[in-house]
């Protein structure tokens, strides 16, 4: 299965947590939780239970890494420590 990061951008609601320097750069940390009237295809559906970051290279605009977790009851921002999933690496330049 190929994850698609259009499909977090297009169904999730991002919101900036901070900024960070990776590799010199600065990147943008975004939290992100399932936007409720988002319409997910059959095998996008496990976006819905999902909260996370992602973090978007400021300067060139692109997805470096994203991480998600299963949320709890509350729409919970901060990662469980056992159960944080990177779901696409950071890339180091």
């Amino acid at each position: 299965m190929a994850l698609a990061i259009h499909t977090f951008l297009r169904t999730c609601e991002l919101t900036l947590a901070r900024r960070e320097q990776h590799d010199g750069r600065e990147t943008l940390v975004f939290n992100f939780t399932p936007r409720p009237d988002a319409q997910f295809a059959n095998n996008e559906k496990y976006i819905a239970q999902l909260t996370g970051q992602i973090w978007i290279d400021a300067q060139d605009r692109i997805v470096t890494r994203l991480a998600g977790w299963p949320m709890s009851g509350a729409n919970n921002a901060n990662p469980p420590s056992q159960q944080v999933k990177d779901l696409l690496p950071f890339t180091s330049r």
